[in-house]
Protein backbone atom coordinates (compact mmCIF):
# COMPACT_ATOMS: atom_id res chain seq x y z
CA UNK A 1 0.00 0.00 0.00
CA UNK A 2 3.13 2.47 0.36
CA UNK A 3 3.86 2.42 -3.43
CA UNK A 4 0.10 3.46 -3.68
CA UNK A 5 0.07 6.76 -1.97
CA UNK A 6 2.40 8.93 -4.02
CA UNK A 7 -0.26 7.83 -7.06
CA UNK A 8 -3.05 8.64 -4.96
CA UNK A 9 -1.68 11.61 -3.64
CA UNK A 10 -0.67 13.03 -7.08
CA UNK A 11 -4.02 11.98 -8.42
CA UNK A 12 -6.37 12.57 -5.69
CA UNK A 13 -7.74 9.08 -6.95
CA UNK A 14 -8.79 6.20 -4.33
CA UNK A 15 -7.02 2.64 -5.07
CA UNK A 16 -8.67 0.03 -3.56
CA UNK A 17 -6.00 -3.24 -3.67
CA UNK A 18 -7.26 -6.75 -3.66
CA UNK A 19 -4.73 -9.06 -3.74
CA UNK A 20 -4.93 -12.86 -4.29
CA UNK A 21 -2.55 -15.97 -4.93
CA UNK A 22 -5.48 -16.97 -7.85
CA UNK A 23 -5.52 -14.43 -9.78
CA UNK A 24 -5.81 -15.80 -13.26
CA UNK A 25 -9.21 -17.24 -11.79
CA UNK A 26 -10.40 -14.62 -9.85
CA UNK A 27 -9.77 -12.13 -12.97
CA UNK A 28 -11.59 -14.73 -15.22
CA UNK A 29 -14.74 -14.72 -13.10
CA UNK A 30 -14.62 -11.20 -12.24
CA UNK A 31 -14.86 -10.29 -16.23
CA UNK A 32 -17.23 -13.15 -17.07
CA UNK A 33 -19.93 -11.47 -14.68
CA UNK A 34 -19.09 -8.15 -15.94
CA UNK A 35 -17.14 -6.62 -13.18
CA UNK A 36 -13.77 -6.63 -13.83
CA UNK A 37 -11.33 -4.60 -12.04
CA UNK A 38 -10.29 -1.13 -13.43
CA UNK A 39 -6.41 -2.28 -13.47
CA UNK A 40 -4.89 -5.59 -12.74
CA UNK A 41 -1.27 -6.62 -13.12
CA UNK A 42 -1.78 -9.66 -15.35
CA UNK A 43 0.12 -12.89 -14.25
CA UNK A 44 1.00 -13.76 -18.27
CA UNK A 45 0.63 -12.46 -21.55
CA UNK A 46 -1.58 -15.48 -22.46
CA UNK A 47 -4.42 -14.28 -20.22
CA UNK A 48 -4.35 -11.00 -21.67
CA UNK A 49 -4.51 -12.63 -24.96
CA UNK A 50 -7.60 -14.22 -23.78
CA UNK A 51 -9.21 -11.00 -22.68
CA UNK A 52 -8.28 -8.98 -25.63
CA UNK A 53 -9.29 -12.06 -27.80
CA UNK A 54 -13.06 -11.67 -26.19
CA UNK A 55 -12.49 -8.07 -26.56
CA UNK A 56 -12.57 -7.63 -22.32
CA UNK A 57 -10.22 -4.94 -22.50
CA UNK A 58 -10.44 -1.97 -22.65
CA UNK A 59 -7.84 0.11 -25.52
CA UNK A 60 -5.62 2.58 -23.98
CA UNK A 61 -5.34 5.11 -26.58
CA UNK A 62 -9.38 5.92 -25.32
CA UNK A 63 -8.01 7.26 -22.40
CA UNK A 64 -4.45 7.87 -22.65
CA UNK A 65 -2.10 10.04 -24.41
CA UNK A 66 -0.28 7.34 -26.19
CA UNK A 67 2.83 9.80 -27.07
CA UNK A 68 2.96 10.21 -23.90
CA UNK A 69 2.87 7.04 -23.04
CA UNK A 70 5.40 5.99 -25.53
CA UNK A 71 8.52 9.00 -23.84
CA UNK A 72 7.87 7.48 -20.90
CA UNK A 73 8.30 3.45 -21.73
CA UNK A 74 10.68 1.42 -23.51
CA UNK A 75 9.53 -0.03 -26.28
CA UNK A 76 9.72 -3.37 -25.19
CA UNK A 77 7.46 -3.25 -22.45
CA UNK A 78 4.95 -1.40 -24.74
CA UNK A 79 5.35 -3.84 -27.38
CA UNK A 80 4.94 -6.86 -24.43
CA UNK A 81 1.19 -5.33 -23.38
CA UNK A 82 0.64 -4.82 -26.51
Amino acid sequence: MKMLEPFEAATGIRVEFTGTRNLPAVLTRLVAIGNPPDVSALPNPGQMHEFARTKALVDLSEFMDMSELQDEYAKTWIDLGS
